[in-house]
């Protein structure tokens, strides 16, 4: 009698342990108490790529990591946004960041 009712708190266990498995997300140790990890990837591990610049008349678009984008809209994924669309380069600025990506001669298009 007592290993069945030992047998059957066990499976008990065992299928409650799903209903749990948030809570069982390892921390990392070295974190400071009450500082929570983010989702989004660090602004230096970012990669931004410049496909291709539009120009016509008026309006200069970006197209980079396959988004094509204004000056001033924001790259998905990224806290990147974008300053300014030159001939030849864009630069984009983050809260902590601030780059500029070239592009070879071959993909400006008039």
């Amino acid at each position: 009698m007592y290993k069945l009712l030992l047998m059957a708190l066990l499976m008990l266990w065992v299928i409650s342990l799903p209903l749990y498995a948030d809570e069982l997300v390892l921390r990392d140790p070295t974190m400071p108490l009450g500082m929570q990890e983010s989702n989004q990837p660090s602004v230096a591990s970012v990669t931004l790529e410049l496909n291709a610049i539009l120009r016509g008349n008026h309006r200069r678009l970006a197209l980079i990591n396959g988004q094509l984008l204004r000056q001033g809209e924001a790259i998905k994924g990224t806290d990147f946004y974008i300053l300014s669309i030159k001939t030849h380069s864009v630069m984009v600025q983050s809260n902590h960041d601030t780059r500029v990506l070239y592009l070879l001669d071959s993909k400006v298009k008039k």
